[in-house]
């Protein structure tokens, strides 16, 4: 990852390993969990890659907004910096059967859809899944999430978005656990909103 994305892109602090790289483990955010109450307390039990001495492929990463937004954006422009351009395409490329696409929708009314970061709407909308997370077949009809736009998020409830056709990225990060949160999944809405609306794409 070093050799391939980081330093192509010039991502300083990007790493699996904060508490190995000088300066970066003071920088870790407190986890926090939503209490019976709806207050958020700090979460002090161990987490998924407390103790890891491997990289995991599907979390476990620690990097800042800033420089996530900059992964994203070579994505978004398809520099080659990274992969090839024809890779990049084949991220966002819809990759279901139609029975496939079926059962994730059915995956997404159910209740372990419910633990999706970001506000889905799968009655509404059409959803396929690619290679790089959920592609939005359909676009939202609210002034966000344009068609063939890509999405995915993480356990502490951050979130990210590429969309080729508005000509955005966006990253959104909390660390409040369980994944799903209500009341975040409220604010990441407000903020898509708003981002396009700003930019001018809504």
């Amino acid at each position: 990852m070093k050799t391939n994305i980081w330093d192509p892109l010039g991502l300083k602090t990007m790493t699996f390993f904060p508490a190995k790289r000088e300066g970066l483990e003071a920088r870790v955010p407190q986890l926090s969990v939503r209490g019976p109450d709806g207050k958020l307390y700090p979460f002090k039990e161990p987490f998924l890659n407390s103790g890891a001495t491997g990289c995991f492929g599907g979390s476990g990463g620690y990097s800042t907004l800033g420089e996530y937004r900059t992964f994203l954006l070579s994505l978004l422009h398809n520099s080659g910096e990274i992969l090839r351009p024809e890779s990049v395409d084949e991220l966002f490329r819809p990759q279901l059967t139609a029975v496939q696409a079926q059962s994730f929708k059915d995956f997404l009314l159910g209740p372990m859809g419910l633990f999706f970061i970001g506000e889905f709407k799968p009655e509404e909308y059409k959803h396929d899944f690619g290679f790089g997370g959920v592609v939005f077949v359909e676009g939202y009809g609210d002034g966000r999430r344009k068609a063939g736009a890509l999405s995915w998020g993480g356990v502490a409830n951050t979130f990210w978005m590429i969309d080729r056709e508005a000509g955005l990225v966006l990253t959104f990060g909390t660390q409040v656990i369980p994944p799903g949160d209500g009341k975040v999944k409220e604010v990441i809405t407000v903020v898509e909103k708003e981002v396009y609306k700003l930019a001018g794409k809504a």
